[in-house]
């Protein structure tokens, strides 16, 4: 238990650390922005998502599978350069020493940072699943919002590329 309590701990301190920096709000800021340009409207000259000449009815789980598409690929790419050299930043710190003073095994370091890089990319996602129903409400096609089948298309096209990325 004592370990598992240290990984949380050195979770989180990476995490708020993180969350302090200007590169998150210029990550979260993108994605938010790309998240728009995604759905686009009805009568824009360009579709985000098209099979031919024909392009989605705006429905809760089609708005959910755009939001997690943009995260599987945009979020992953941008969001790698926001997550990276977390163990030489800890090193150019020199909180990489206070951590070796301590009793925390290798093994427990490196689930601290995977779970801290993973809880960063998890907030940028979950405020784009705040975003996702305004995305739908705005563009009006469907004004029937289905909260499970967005977020269940969010998270489940969004996350696993997120921990694969963390």
């Amino acid at each position: 238990m004592i370990a598992a309590g240290r990984v949380y701990h050195l979770a989180r301190a990476d995490f708020l650390e993180r969350t302090r920096r200007y590169g998150f709000l210029i990550v979260m800021g993108l994605t938010v922005y790309a998240g728009y340009m995604m759905v686009p409207p009805a009568d824009a000259p360009y579709n985000a998502f098209a099979i031919g000449s024909h392009r989605a009815y705006y429905s809760s789980a089609w708005v959910g599978t755009i939001f997690g598409t943009v995260c599987a690929t945009l979020l992953t790419l941008i969001g790698f350069f926001l997550i990276r050299n977390s163990v030489g930043r800890d090193r150019m710190t020199r909180v990489g020493q206070i951590i070796a003073g301590t009793p925390t095994t290798r093994m427990s370091y490196v689930l601290g940072k995977w779970l801290s890089n993973l809880a960063v990319l998890a907030a940028i996602l979950a405020v784009l699943t705040l975003i996702a129903p305004l995305m739908q409400l705005v563009r009006a096609e469907d004004r029937h919002l289905d909260p499970v089948a967005l977020v269940a298309a969010l998270w489940l096209i969004g996350l696993p590329p997120l921990a694969l990325a963390a």
